[in-house]
């Protein structure tokens, strides 16, 4: 392994974002808290992050949202068991009126999820859904690896919450 250490100007930096119709994410960034129904060719879960369903999938997720400097937290399993009901509509779940702060995972903001195995896509297919600066966000991609899921989801979420755009 390597270690690579850039120093930046914020002045070059920022007229180079600008030239890309970008600008610099300086806020502080928000704990995603990622609700994720997932439909395989056998079986059927919500995401945890205390769950033996899919540890891969957990440690995937945390890959994703490292390089971009972003804290994505999943559900423990006692709470998906307590909003089980709730959880049966997710892909239709109006992030507000289905989670509480209190029922965020320790998040600041819901990015709410599924992803479905598809033969016919020779993958996955993962549509999302955000809310953010009085807006709905939706954004979906098919036939990845679940990896290339999370990094399309923390991507996206990443536009949304920096004011950088739409996924």
């Amino acid at each position: 392994p390597h270690d690579l250490t850039c120093r930046y100007r914020p002045a070059t930096l920022d007229s180079l974002l600008a030239d890309l119709g970008r600008k610099p994410w300086l806020s502080p960034r928000p704990r995603i808290a990622v609700w994720l129904a997932v439909k395989d060719q056998k079986r059927r879960f919500v995401l945890a992050r205390d769950s033996s369903e899919s540890p891969y999938m957990a440690d995937s997720l945390q890959a994703a949202a490292e390089p971009l400097a972003l804290s994505a937290v999943l559900p423990d399993a006692a709470t998906v068991t307590a909003r089980k009901s709730a959880l049966d509509t997710l892909p239709q779940a109006d992030p507000a009126q289905l989670f509480s702060p209190a029922a965020q995972a320790d998040g600041d903001v819901p990015l709410i999820g599924t992803l479905v195995w598809s033969d016919a896509a020779r993958g996955w297919i993962a549509q999302w859904q955000m809310d953010a600066g009085g807006r709905r966000y939706r954004w979906q991609v098919s036939g990845i690896s679940f990896d290339d899921a999370f990094r399309n989801a923390m991507r996206g979420a990443a536009r949304i919450l920096s004011g950088n755009g739409a996924p």
